[in-house]
């Protein structure tokens, strides 16, 4: 069989995304001041909140009083 007669694996189709969820992830980084994802996984999901130092990290656990 020859290379070009493999075929190809279809890629995956992504699902389109939530818009509860897009509007959520706005407002949490309108909150927060920094980038956050937040996503869907089965009955659960996760919310993701990026920092870019260590001082930015210190903003955010105050913000959340984690401190």
């Amino acid at each position: 069989m020859c290379i070009r007669d493999r075929q190809r694996p279809t890629p995956k189709a992504v699902a389109a995304p939530d818009p509860e969820l897009k509007h959520l992830g706005e407002k949490l980084q309108r909150a927060l001041g920094t980038q956050v994802k937040v996503q869907r996984k089965g009955k659960g999901g996760k919310i993701e909140i990026l920092y870019y130092s260590p001082g930015d990290l210190e903003r955010l656990l105050e913000l959340l009083e984690i401190t």
